[in-house]
C-alpha cells in the first residue's frame, strides 16, 4: 500500500468486511527518539474477531515512525509482521540485541555518517 487515499481504501474494505467485529489491542514495546520531532516505535499488537476464522488470534509487531507536527504526533511511515503461533516471544529491544544492533545510537555528525556500520 502506497499513499493516504490507497490506505484508507484498503482498510475501509477490510473493516466493512472480515474485520467488522474485530477488536485490535496494541502495546508499546519501545519507542525512541532518532532526532527531535522524529520517533521510532515497536509495538505489538493482537487481532480477534476475523469473521473469516472467529477463533484465531492474529499477533503482530508493527513499526511506526511518527512526526511531530503543529496537531501533535503523525504516523508517517509503518510497517507490520505476523508473528507466527509458533515464534519465541521476545520484546523489540531483545531482538535488537540478539541481531547486534545499537538500540541506542546517538547521532555524532550532522549528517548521521557515522552511523554507517553501526
Amino acid at each position: 500500500m502506497k499513499g493516504k487515499d490507497e490506505i484508507e481504501k484498503i482498510h475501509a474494505a477490510a473493516h466493512a468486511g472480515p474485520f467488522l467485529t474485530s477488536t485490535l489491542q496494541m502495546q508499546v514495546e519501545d519507542a525512541r527518539t532518532v532526532v527531535p520531532g522524529v520517533m521510532v516505535t515497536h509495538i505489538r499488537s493482537s487481532l480477534r474477531g476475523d469473521s473469516r476464522d472467529p477463533s484465531s488470534e492474529r499477533k503482530t509487531i508493527f513499526t511506526f515512525v511518527l512526526e511531530l507536527r503543529e496537531d501533535g504526533w503523525r504516523i508517517v511511515a509503518a510497517h507490520n509482521t505476523n508473528i507466527p503461533s509458533t515464534s519465541v516471544s521476545c520484546s523489540a529491544n531483545e531482538l535488537l540485541r540478539k541481531s547486534h544492533v545499537s538500540s541506542t545510537y546517538q547521532p555524532t555528525s550532522p549528517d548521521h555518517s557515522d552511523a554507517i556500520g553501526q
